[in-house]
């Protein structure tokens, strides 16, 4: 017999579906339970306290939600009614929540000396009380504090703790996978890139055993990031998998994390020299953080925005948009304690300022940077500068290095060339098959609408069909990518051998740079049927965490 569940299980059963599951999905059943609630302590089922309880756990949630969709207001009006029932209750584990809650709210906009005391005496509360689940998130919530504060050592402490509390909880994938992710981010920050690849990965596998998408999502572009931070940079591999998380994060409204992720596509586009890409991206993010105001990550933003126009073509009106931009970022870093990133402006600035030998100006800049470095606990100043100066040393040599550039364009220019007219060639198939779409179903009007008679109108539809689905293009298109890739289809079933035929047309198709949209259109296919396929492949390919399959497809030669 099934066991009916408690309200606060059911509670709990919702709160984990948040990483699960979509928002409006989530949030639609906290009002059914709400409503249900409700009901129950009309007719006297739950008393006053219990229902107060419930009420507060399902506000709880919600702020969550509203958190990762950037909806601030109602967030803020979310807290206030939290805080109501705190305050009828005089509950000390409502109150811990409450106040977590409310950091998470503040902490987009500014770090308080205060945050980690009031951030521990919640921790140190849901310990006591035996809320352990709760205490191994408020220990992850004082990691991301620690390295927002670049208090490191404190923070390879709490993630010791979170460590002590999860030992004693079930649940073990869910939670490793939080913990590894939270890991891994610590380990970014050290700038120890390939140990947070490792947990980076760790946190993907456990997450897509458990189905949380929102660990995985992260994991995967903050492993894009240590591609862009890496001194062997890979951008393409990073915006690749970028692009990913960015159609994942759009699909579910997650705009905490659109945001961010736009900042990492556009300083991938620059890294790659794509500007006009990179400015298309940062222009979408400024404009998202004029309506969900973000300090960090539109600090970020003004920073990566003075870089990019460094790396394009000087002029004076650039000159003034570089200064702009980098004052900008000074002033949030500074008003708002982030030191780390305020480093990273003041010496970008200094340096760009002393090639254009604004000397005293640059001096000034740079000495802050250094006074800066030494305010960072729990990090070798040194280093950062070190790594820095080689990074500048660099980019004075890239001129010596765009003539191997040059050489590995002209190679690839007749590849390049084949693929665009098949791109071209298949555009001109998909116009036809909507041409002929219209068509039919304008022939089928006027038909209708003249009342002809039942079995003429099917056998009209029935000669009409081949020029709705337009078979004879689709092989035109098959035939002539043959032509362009000969022999990939051979080596991609050697490769994969129980691959099947309309995975094969997939990889045809992502091989000619189609996206998942482009893909289910052209095989009148669904775009969720696609993304399955796409899974497959990846199974049957045996591709790692890393690996993309669009870049796995175009390493195969004939």
């Amino acid at each position: 017999m099934k066991r009916v569940l408690s309200g606060r299980e059911e509670i709990l059963r919702v709160e984990r579906r948040f990483y699960t599951d979509t928002m409006s999905s989530v949030n639609a059943t906290l009002s059914a339970l709400e409503q249900k609630f409700d009901e129950m302590h009309s007719r006297e089922i739950i008393g006053e306290q219990r229902i107060l309880q419930y009420r507060f756990d399902i506000l709880r949630i919600r702020t969550m939600l509203y958190h990762s969709s950037m909806q601030r207001q109602k967030a803020a009006e979310t807290l206030l009614q939290m805080r109501e029932i705190v305050n009828l209750s005089n509950d000390q584990i409502q109150y811990a929540h409450l106040v977590k809650e409310e950091y998470r709210f503040r902490s987009d906009i500014e770090i308080n000396n205060d945050d980690e005391r009031i951030l521990r005496e919640s921790l140190d509360t849901f310990i006591k009380c035996g809320e352990l689940q709760h205490a191994f998130r408020c220990a992850l919530t004082l990691v991301q504090h620690t390295q927002k504060a670049d208090k490191y050592d404190r923070c390879l402490q709490y993630l010791q703790k979170a460590l002590d509390i999860k030992k004693g909880l079930p649940g073990v994938a869910f939670l490793e996978a939080q913990y590894q992710l939270a890991s891994g981010n610590y380990h970014i920050s050290i700038q120890d890139f390939d140990q947070a690849e490792i947990c980076l990965n760790k946190a993907i596998e456990y997450s897509i055993n458990e189905h949380n998408w929102r660990t995985a999502l992260v994991a995967w572009s903050n492993i894009a990031s240590i591609y862009l931070m890496r001194t062997d940079k890979k951008p393409a591999e990073a915006l690749a998998i970028l692009e990913d998380c960015l159609e994942m994060a759009k699909r579910k409204k997650a705009y905490h994390d659109v945001s961010r992720i736009l900042v990492m596509c556009g300083s991938a586009h620059t890294t790659l020299k794509n500007h006009k890409e990179a400015l298309v991206y940062f222009t979408k993010a400024e404009t998202l953080y004029r309506k969900f105001p973000f300090p960090l990550n539109e600090a970020t933003l003004h920073y990566k925005l003075a870089r990019l126009f460094m790396n394009m073509q000087g002029s004076g009106s650039r000159n003034a948009k570089i200064e702009s931009h980098f004052h900008r970022a000074h002033s949030i870093t500074n008003e708002h304690g982030f030191l780390q990133l305020r480093i990273w402006v003041l010496r970008h600035w200094g340096l760009w300022l002393k090639t254009r030998k604004k000397w005293d100006r640059a001096f000034s800049l740079l000495q802050e940077s250094y006074e800066t470095q030494q305010l960072v606990i729990g990090k070798d100043a040194q280093k950062n500068i070190k790594l820095l100066e080689v990074e500048y040393a660099a980019n004075t040599h890239l001129q010596e290095n765009e003539s191997l550039k040059q050489q590995n364009k002209v190679l690839g220019q007749e590849a390049t060339m084949l693929r665009h007219q098949l791109l071209e060639r298949t555009s001109s198939i998909m116009k036809e098959m909507n041409r002929y779409g219209e068509m039919k179903t304008t022939i089928m009007s006027i038909l209708e609408q003249q009342e002809v008679k039942p079995h003429v109108l099917k056998l009209v539809s029935s000669s009409l069909l081949p020029l709705s689905i337009s078979e004879f293009d689709k092989e035109v298109f098959y035939s002539e990518f043959n032509q362009t890739y000969p022999g990939f289809q051979d080596r991609l079933e050697a490769l994969i051998p129980d691959i099947t035929v309309k995975e094969k047309q997939i990889c045809s198709l992502i091989k000619c740079g189609f996206n998942t949209y482009h893909i289910a259109t052209f095989l009148e296919i669904s775009t969720r049927t696609v993304e399955t396929h796409r899974l497959s492949i990846r199974k049957k390919a045996g591709l790692s965490s890393k690996d993309t399959i669009d870049r796995y497809l175009q390493s195969i030669d004939a």
